[in-house]
């Protein structure tokens, strides 16, 4: 199973120092944890899980918004 956990609140921003990278709220590590065991004790657990709301309508919207509109919003994201 392949796991999705989106930004999550460890020390990797810190080390980076860069927060103005994080789009939306932070996970904590034990909720994408509780969301990957939740997933594996699925009698038929999925291929990937998406951990959090925000993440997964994100995933969403990439997969729906057509990729003109998608690139800018991508690239604009990655400048630092």
């Amino acid at each position: 199973m392949a796991l999705a956990p989106g930004p999550t609140k460890t020390e990797f921003f810190d080390v980076i120092g860069e927060n103005a990278a994080v789009i939306g709220s932070l996970q904590t590590a034990d909720q994408v944890a509780r969301t990957a065991l939740s997933a594996l004790d699925r009698r038929r657990p999925p291929l990937y899980v998406i951990s959090g709301r925000r993440n997964t309508l994100a995933a969403a919207g990439a997969r729906l918004a057509p990729k003109r509109l998608l690139l800018p919003i991508l690239a604009r994201s990655m400048r630092l």
